[in-house]
C-alpha cells in the first residue's frame, strides 16, 4: 500500500532519473560530434541527423510523456469578454439572492418566475458542491472579497455537520429549510462524485486564494462587471445618469499597478457610486415604504410584493460590492495607505535606501504573508524609526503604520484560521466519503446509487465512459477506493456523426460530455478531447439541421404538473445517444452553450447571442430552456393565456407558438455549471488547474491521456430518426379493439409496474392493487362486471348523465370504442355531442395509477359538464376483505 502523494512523488523522481540518464547520452552525442568535426571526417554529414536525434532525446521524451491540455487558438476579443463577464455576473446573482442564513447556507434547487412563482427549497450534493465553487468563482471575478468567500463556504460546511449522512455520504435530497432528508432516502453515485470533486477543488482553491495578492485589478474588474449590468438595465434611461457613470468609468479605466493604486481607485469610487445608488434608490420602492437601505432594495427585488426596477437593484448591488472592498481595505490595507501617502523625501531620515524599502514593503501581499508577518522590508523600515535624528513627525507616522500593520496582522490571522477551517472541513468530509460501497466488484462498475430505505444497491449501473458519472469514477480511482480496472471497464461505444466517429453516451446530452470537463482537463489528441469536440460539433450540426439554436441537454421543459411547475427530463441529440426517441423532443438549454465555451467559444458566443435575441436572457443570466417541441407549443400557449401571463410568459397565439416556449425558471446546478465554465474560459481554467493540483488527481492524471483508437468499431445509427415511434408501435405493439363492451365474457387488460398493478375490462370495471393490498374493492362477477372505479359526467343545463365507460350507467353511446395497448387502456365514446376519452395507465416511475379524461365539445354552444369520480376502497389483502368487508369499512375515512 502506498499513498497517492508518495506515488506521485516517486513518479516525478523516476521521470527525473530517466531524463538524467538520457542527458548523459546527449552529452556523449555532443562529444562524438565534436570529435568528428575536429577530425574533418567525411562521415560528419551522414552522422548529423542521428547525432541531432540523440542529443534531442531528453527534450522529445519530456514532450511525449506530458499530455497537453486542449486550448483555444486565440484570446477572447474584448467585446466577447465583456459580454461573458456580464452574463457571469447575472448568473452569480442567483446564489447571492437565494443562499443565506434563511436557507441554512444551502442553495435552493430552482426558482420559477412564471405561472407559479416558487423557490424550490430542496437541495442535493451536486447543488451544494457547485454553490461552494460558485463562491470561489465570485471571489476570483472580484464580486466578493476573500473574507466573504471564506465566511460563506464555512457556513455551508458547518451546516453539513447537522445533516443526516450514510457511510459519510450526504443523501440525495434535503429540505434546505429544515435539513430533513427527502424520502426515499438515497445515496446517488453521481451526486457524491460531483461533491467529492468539488470539495477537493475547494480545498485547493482556498489555499491558493489565501496566498494570492489581496488587492488586485480583479476588484476593479468586478465592479466594472456590475456597472455593465446596471448600464444594460438602464438602457435609454442611461443618459439621466451620464455624469456619475462617466466618473466611475474614468476611475476604472485608469491604469492601476500595485495594491496601493488599486486601494486608491477603490477609495475614489466611493463618492460617484454612492451618488448613483442614491439617485436610483429614490424611485425603487413604493412611496408608502420607509425602506431605503441597500439591503431593503436587494431583498425587495425577490419579493413579489414589490416591483423593483432592475436598475435600482443593480445600483444597490454596486454600492454593496464596493462597501465590501472598502471594509477589506480598512481591515488589511490601512497601513499601506498611510505608508504610501507621503513622498520619498519624507522618509529620507530613515536612510538612503528607505524609498527602496518602502517600495518593497508595498509590493503585492497576500493574506498568508500578512497573517504570518512575512514582510521583512517593512519590518526593517519600521525598526529604523527609533534611530537618533529621526524627526518626531516621521517617528509618529511610522508608529501609526506599525500599529495598523499589527492590527491587520491580527485580523489576517483570524481570517487565515477561517480559511484553514474551510480546508480542514472540506478535506474531512471528502475523506469520509468512501466510494467503494457504491461499487460492484464483480461488474467493475458503479451502481447508480444506494437505497438507504431498502439497504441495497440499485440494480442499474453506469457502464459508459461518456457519462455524468465520469468524475465520480475518476475521483474514486484516483483515491484508490476502486481499482483502475474500473476505468477500463467503462464502455467506449462509437457512433457515426457528421463530424466523424463519436464516443456515445446514453442520452446524448451536453451534460454527459461537458460536466466532468469543468474539473478534468482534456489533453490534446486524447480520447476524451476528441469526444467532447465531436459531441459539440454534432450538437451544432443537429441544431442547423432542425433550424433552431443548438445546445441540447437535460433540462426543465414546458410540460407542467397540476401545480403549474415545469417538468424535467434528459434531452439529447440522436446519433450521440444510445437511447431511442431522442428526436421526438426539441428542447434547447442555454447552459449547454455556456459549458461548450470550453470547447468552441466562438460558436458558443454566437449561439448565446441568438438565444438572447429569442428572449432567453433574464434576471439571473439565461433562462433554463426554450421548448421547440411542436406538440407542446399550442398547449403551453393556451395555459399561459389562461394564467394571465401573456406579457411575461409569452402566452403566444397558436400562430406565434412556432418561436418556441421559453421555460422561465433557473436550475441551481445549471447556474453553477454555467458559472464555472465561464470562470474556466475567462480566468485561465482556474477550476481545472486547482482540481489537477490535488495530489490524488496528479497521480491519476495519466488516465486522461488515453489515445483515440485508429479504427474504432462504429455502431449503426441508433437514433431511429427515420422511423417514427408511431410506425414502430403500429408494427410491433399488439392492440386489441372491441367495438362493444357487451361480450359473452369480460375482456380484461392487465397493467402494472414492480409493485403497483391494475386490471380493467372493456366495460370499465376492474381493480387496483399495491403489493398484496387491494386499493379498490372488487368481486369476480362475469355476468354483471360492475366492480371498479367510475367516472360520471352530467350536463348541468340538460341534466343528462353518462359515464366515461360502459359501466356503471350502461348508457348506449352514439359511438364507442375500447383499445388495449401495451402501456395503457383507452375508452372513447360520444354522448350528447360530447366526446369523452379516458386513458388508464400505471406510472413507470412511481407507485401510482394515472387516469386522464379528455372532453371535446362537438356542439356549437358552450357546455358546462360536471365530472364526478367514485371508487369503493378496500385497502386490505383480497382474502381479508372478502372475509370481513364490513369490518374493513369501519377503519376507512376519506376527506
Amino acid at each position: 500500500w502506498q499513498t497517492a502523494s508518495s506515488t506521485y512523488s516517486d513518479a516525478k523522481t523516476q521521470e527525473t532519473g530517466f531524463l538524467l540518464r538520457l542527458a548523459v547520452g546527449s552529452a556523449l552525442s555532443g562529444i562524438v560530434a565534436a570529435f568528428l568535426f575536429r577530425a574533418g571526417a567525411v562521415q560528419i554529414i551522414a552522422a548529423t541527423p542521428y547525432l541531432v536525434a540523440w542529443g534531442a532525446a531528453p527534450v522529445v521524451v519530456k514532450w511525449l510523456s506530458g499530455g497537453r491540455e486542449t486550448g483555444f487558438q486565440a484570446p477572447l476579443a474584448l467585446e466577447d469578454e465583456t459580454y461573458l463577464r456580464g452574463v457571469a455576473r447575472e448568473t452569480w446573482r442567483y446564489f447571492d439572492d437565494f443562499v443565506g442564513p434563511q436557507t441554512n447556507w444551502l442553495p435552493p434547487d430552482n426558482y420559477q418566475e412564471a405561472l407559479t412563482v416558487e423557490i424550490a427549497q430542496r437541495t442535493s450534493p451536486t447543488n451544494m458542491g457547485l454553490w461552494l465553487l460558485a463562491c470561489v468563482a465570485a471571489g476570483d471575478f472580484g464580486w466578493i472579497t476573500l473574507d466573504e468567500v471564506a465566511a460563506r463556504c464555512l457556513a455551508t460546511l458547518q451546516t453539513f455537520d447537522e445533516m443526516e449522512k450514510h457511510e459519510g455520504h450526504l443523501l440525495n435530497w434535503y429540505n434546505s429549510l429544515t435539513l430533513e432528508p427527502l424520502r426515499p432516502r438515497y445515496v446517488s453515485t453521481v451526486d457524491s462524485g460531483n461533491l467529492l470533486g468539488s470539495l477537493w477543488t475547494l480545498a485547493r482553491s482556498i489555499k491558493e486564494i489565501s496566498r494570492a495578492p489581496l488587492f488586485t485589478n480583479a476588484a476593479l474588474d468586478g465592479i466594472r462587471d456590475t456597472l455593465g449590468v446596471l448600464e444594460r438595465t438602464l438602457a435609454e434611461d442611461k443618459t439621466s445618469f451620464t455624469l456619475e457613470i462617466s466618473e466611475i468609468k474614468r476611475i476604472l479605466d485608469d491604469p492601476h499597478e500595485g495594491p496601493v493604486a488599486v486601494i486608491r481607485a477603490l477609495r475614489s469610487l466611493e463618492k460617484p457610486v454612492s451618488a448613483l445608488s442614491r439617485s436610483l434608490s429614490m424611485r425603487a420602492l413604493p412611496k408608502t415604504s420607509s425602506a431605503r437601505s441597500k439591503s431593503d432594495l436587494i431583498s425587495a427585488a425577490t419579493d413579489p410584493r414589490f416591483s423593483i426596477s432592475p436598475s435600482s437593484y443593480w445600483a444597490a448591488q454596486l454600492e454593496t460590492q464596493l462597501d465590501l472592498w472598502l471594509q477589506s481595505i480598512n481591515r488589511y490595507g490601512r497601513w499601506a495607505e498611510i505608508l504610501a501617502e507621503p513622498g520619498d523625501e519624507f522618509w529620507i531620515s530613515l536612510g538612503g535606501d528607505a524609498p527602496e524599502l518602502r517600495a518593497r514593503s508595498l509590493n503585492a501581499y497576500s493574506l498568508t504573508e500578512l497573517g504570518r508577518a512575512d514582510n521583512e522590508a517593512l519590518r526593517e523600515f519600521l525598526d529604523r524609526r527609533n534611530r537618533d535624528g529621526v524627526p518626531g513627525e516621521v517617528r509618529e507616522l511610522a508608529q501609526k503604520i506599525s500599529d495598523e500593520w499589527g492590527r491587520a496582522r491580527w485580523l489576517a490571522g483570524e481570517m487565515l484560521a477561517q480559511c484553514e477551517a474551510v480546508n480542514d472541513r472540506a478535506r474531512g468530509l471528502a475523506d469520509g466519503m468512501k466510494m467503494n460501497f457504491l461499487f460492484d466488484p464483480e461488474r467493475k462498475l458503479f451502481s447508480i446509487g444506494y437505497s438507504v430505505e431498502e439497504r441495497r444497491l440499485d440494480a442499474s449501473y453506469y457502464d459508459l465512459l461518456a457519462s455524468e458519472c465520469r468524475l465520480a469514477s475518476f475521483c474514486s480511482v484516483a483515491r484508490g477506493d476502486v481499482p483502475a480496472s474500473h476505468w477500463l471497464a467503462l464502455g467506449r461505444r462509437f457512433g457515426e456523426t457528421s463530424s466523424g466517429p463519436a464516443l456515445m453516451s446514453w442520452s446524448g446530452t451536453m451534460f454527459e460530455y461537458l460536466m466532468p470537463l469543468l474539473f478534468q482537463r482534456a489533453f490534446e489528441n486524447s480520447l476524451l478531447e476528441r469526444a467532447v469536440k465531436t459531441a459539440v460539433a454534432a450538437q451544432i450540426a443537429y441544431g442547423k439541421r432542425r433550424g433552431v439554436p443548438w445546445g441540447i441537454s437535460e433540462a426543465a421543459f414546458s410540460a407542467l404538473d397540476a401545480n403549474h411547475i415545469y417538468q424535467y427530463k434528459a434531452f439529447g441529440v440522436p446519433g450521440l445517444g444510445l437511447k431511442r426517441g431522442l428526436e421526438d423532443d426539441l428542447v434547447v438549454a442555454p447552459y449547454a452553450s455556456l459549458m461548450a465555451l470550453m470547447v468552441d467559444r466562438e460558436a458558443s458566443i454566437s449561439n448565446l447571442k441568438q438565444l438572447e435575441a429569442l428572449g432567453l436572457r433574464g434576471d439571473y443570466g439565461f433562462y433554463e430552456s426554450i421548448d421547440f417541441t411542436r406538440e407542446r407549443l399550442e398547449e403551453d400557449s393556451i395555459i399561459a393565456v389562461a394564467e394571465g401571463e401573456t406579457a411575461r410568459v409569452g402566452g403566444r397565439k397558436a400562430a406565434e407558438a412556432q418561436k418556441g416556449a421559453i421555460v422561465r425558471c433557473f436550475m441551481v446546478h445549471h447556474q453553477g455549471m454555467a458559472l464555472l465554465a465561464m470562470q474556466n474560459v475567462l480566468l485561465d481554467f482556474a477550476v481545472q488547474r486547482r482540481f489537477h493540483s490535488d495530489v490524488f488527481v496528479e497521480a491519476a492524471q495519466p488516465l486522461l491521456f488515453e489515445k483515440i483508437p485508429e479504427a474504432p468499431p462504429v455502431l449503426e445509427d441508433q437514433s431511429g430518426e427515420n422511423s417514427r415511434p408511431a410506425r414502430i408501435e403500429a408494427a410491433g405493439a399488439p392492440v386489441e379493439r372491441s367495438q362493444s363492451p357487451d361480450t359473452p365474457a369480460p375482456r380484461a387488460h392487465l397493467l402494472g409496474s414492480e409493485r403497483y398493478g391494475l386490471m380493467v375490462t372493456a366495460a370499465g370495471a376492474g381493480y387496483s392493487r399495491w403489493r398484496d393490498f387491494e386499493i379498490t374493492r372488487w368481486r369476480s362477477d362475469t355476468t354483471r362486471d360492475n366492480w371498479g372505479q367510475w367516472l360520471y359526467l352530467r350536463d348541468l343545463e340538460t341534466n343528462v348523465s353518462w359515464s366515461a365507460t360502459h359501466q356503471p350507467l350502461k348508457r348506449a353511446a352514439r359511438r364507442s370504442g375500447v383499445s388495449f395497448k401495451a402501456e395503457k387502456a383507452e375508452f372513447d365514446r360520444r354522448d350528447a355531442e360530447i366526446e369523452t376519452k379516458l386513458e388508464v395507465c400505471v406510472s413507470p416511475e412511481d407507485d401510482a395509477e394515472v387516469r386522464r379524461v379528455t372532453l371535446i365539445n362537438h356542439s356549437s354552444r358552450a357546455r358546462k359538464i360536471e365530472v364526478t369520480t367514485f371508487a369503493e376502497l378496500a385497502l386490505a389483502p383480497h382474502a381479508a376483505d372478502r372475509a370481513h368487508p364490513a369490518f374493513n369499512k369501519l377503519f376507512i375515512q376519506t376527506a
